[in-house]
């Protein structure tokens, strides 16, 4: 068995959000990955609803694509990451669980 793996709150899919605001110009403290957004740039962000990392650094169909490992939240449930993936907040700040 696998073990447990813990949120990183410090590079989870909240911090995502932080990158959408650097393309408009808005500074954010929180961590942002580096991902080189721009303003008209055409970007696709793939959400692979319990895909898994191990699963998607192992398929060939997305070697040719950046890849930045982050964590998820606790719980791990699609609508608690979707929240925090669009609004920034971890669940105990957004209260959707």
């Amino acid at each position: 068995m696998d073990r447990l793996v813990l949120p990183d709150y410090n590079n989870s899919i909240c911090n995502l959000f932080n990158e959408e605001l650097s393309v408009f110009g808005i500074d954010n403290p929180g961590k942002r990955f580096g991902l080189d957004l721009k303003h008209g740039k055409k970007t696709t962000l793939l959400f692979l609803d319990g895909f898994g990392w191990n699963l998607y650094s192992n398929t060939r169909y997305f070697s040719s694509l950046k890849k930045v490992k982050v964590s998820s939240v606790f719980p791990s449930s699609t609508d608690t990451a979707s929240i925090s993936l669009v609004s920034g907040l971890n669940p105990g700040m957004h209260g959707i669980i």
